[in-house]
């Protein structure tokens, strides 16, 4: 992480998600099951850490011992988990 400290606070802001635009300037994003790497970019866009850090983002989170913090909490999961018979 010393050598790369961008990896750090780019994880810890977006979490993974941070990388779907990289991953697709990459073309490396898995599309239809890894049939191919072609998206929409209007569409990819809702996906981004960027979006999902201004709209559902509540906190960020740790595995034990992690530094990076990727984890993300998020509004919609914490929905879903008080639905009744969950």
């Amino acid at each position: 992480m010393k050598a790369v400290p961008a990896t750090k606070s780019v994880l810890r802001e977006l979490g993974t998600a941070g990388l779907v635009e990289l991953i697709e300037i990459m073309n490396i994003l898995p599309h239809r099951n890894f049939q191919d790497c072609a998206h929409d970019m209007d569409l990819l866009r809702n996906i981004t850490g960027e979006t999902m850090t201004d709209t559902i983002l509540d906190k960020p989170g740790a595995c034990y011992g992690c530094p990076i913090m990727c984890q993300r909490h998020t509004t919609r999961a914490r929905q879903i988990r008080r639905r009744p018979g969950i």
